[in-house]
């Protein structure tokens, strides 16, 4: 709510009876307040006379019931005063005050229509008086702009969230951004942006190889890596190795191979040596002794793979035997979509560099990796689209993104319901613009 000083100041300033120092005090209150914005407006209509220019495309029924408390003020004035121009002058004024106060008391009816219709714009450094041909008028939504959110978005632009993220400079520049807008408008990124982590692993997102990005986006992939033990799978060097062989990838992608490592009992066996050496030799099948090994053999998935005789030959690779022996590269294998990101030569080849290891052993990655609720937001389809843009995945990589995305302001507005809403409705769009 204004304060009183605050009426008088902008009332005398829709009069032109500012001094210099007042102007520049009555600028600095309408950059800073949206109130103050939306009752100047109104003051320089009542100036010109009711109902005043500029307030004819404010919502319908808005201007009758703001101009019928307005007359209710005016009705209160004395009725005729005859003791000069002096007085008469005073009468006005007095008159303007009931007015002014008339004005506050409906603040809340009038802002977001002096919103969407268009705020007087002040320019800097220069004369602030806003006359009827310089007064700026902002487009008329078409009805497919409001038809769906508008209550929400008018709701949401009234609210005192909004006017945090007006005078959020980070913030401000942050949803200024088209495909920042787009990628918020999604619900589960909204909700990992809720945690402060999230916008740390963003920004070391943005700012690194696509190949990561690639793989985080997939939320099969981000949920495996988020074990210890497939991280150090999807490293192990004779895993790469083996996965380099032409021969053992073929046989890798078949289905009644990938059957048998989707198969827990059968990869529990493969820890056991002479039954990977046996699978390597069908002559030695039948020889082969033990309860697991026995029990894993009769299994139909096993059946199928060992009738496959590229299987059986990839088997005998040095490299895959290797990879079958150690415990990590035996959790990768026997994970879908770290097999399938490994079959990628892309993907294999960024999981082996040392720029993944730097990567995922990073505190922003980790932390991301760890929360279930985090990895749906990184497989996201906003964050995808977002950074599919070039300058918005600038932005995000930029250190002005995580101050605006842990502000009180921004964090406040995730948490708001109406927030969605007026992210799609172009009226939010345009008060950002006019505050750029």
């Amino acid at each position: 709510m204004l304060e009183q000083n605050d009426l008088d100041l902008l009332q005398r300033h829709a009069d032109g009876e500012l001094t210099a120092e007042e102007r520049a005090r009555a600028e600095r209150l309408l950059s800073s307040s949206v109130e103050a914005r939306s009752t100047f407006a109104i003051l320089r209509s009542l100036a010109e006379g009711l109902p005043g220019e500029g307030l004819t495309d404010a919502p319908q029924g808005m201007v009758a019931e703001v101009m019928a408390r307005v007359k209710d003020v005016r009705h209160f004035a004395p009725a005729k005063r005859t003791f000069g121009p002096r007085v008469l002058r005073e009468d006005m004024m007095s008159t303007r005050s009931k007015i002014v106060a008339g004005i506050s008391a409906v603040a809340a009816i009038l802002l977001v229509g002096v919103y969407i219709v268009g705020v007087p714009r002040v320019d800097d450094g220069a004369d602030a008086t806003i006359g009827g041909a310089q007064r700026y008028q902002a487009p008329q939504l078409a009805s497919k702009d409001v038809a769906v959110h508008d209550t929400e978005t008018q709701a949401f632009l009234q609210s005192e969230t909004f006017d945090r993220i007006m005078k959020d400079e980070n913030a401000r520049k942050l949803l200024a951004d088209p495909g920042i807008r787009t990628m918020l408008a999604d619900a589960e990124l909204r909700a990992g942006l809720a945690e402060p982590e999230f916008a740390a692993s963003l920004r070391r997102l943005a700012s690194s190889d696509a190949a990561l990005m690639r793989m985080m986006s997939d939320g099969d992939l981000s949920a495996a890596l988020a074990d210890v033990e497939i991280q150090a799978g999807v490293r192990n060097a004779s895993l790469h190795s083996a996965f380099n062989d032409a021969g053992v990838e073929a046989a890798l992608q078949r289905a009644n191979v990938q059957a048998m490592f989707d198969d827990a009992e059968v990869m529990a066996a493969l820890a056991d040596a002479d039954f990977r050496g046996a699978l390597a030799d069908v002559n030695l099948v039948k020889k082969l002794k033990g309860a697991e090994a026995e029990a894993a053999l009769s299994r139909a998935s096993v059946k199928a793979a060992l009738a496959d005789a590229g299987f059986v030959a990839a088997l005998k690779t040095r490299h895959l035997q290797n990879a079958l022996a150690q415990a990590d590269a035996r959790a990768a294998l026997a994970n879908p979509a770290a097999r399938q990101a490994l079959m990628d030569v892309e993907l294999r080849q960024y999981l082996a560099s040392t720029d993944f290891a730097r990567a995922i052993a990073s505190v922003e990655l980790s932390s991301a990796l760890k929360s279930a609720r985090m990895r749906e937001a990184l497989a996201s389809p906003g964050l995808m689209r977002a950074f599919q843009s070039a300058g918005t995945r600038a932005r995000l990589a930029d250190a002005s993104f995580s101050m605006a995305l842990t502000s009180s302001a921004m964090q406040g507005a995730l948490q708001d319901a109406r927030f969605a809403s007026a992210l799609q409705n172009t009226a939010f769009a345009s008060a950002l613009a006019r505050s750029n």
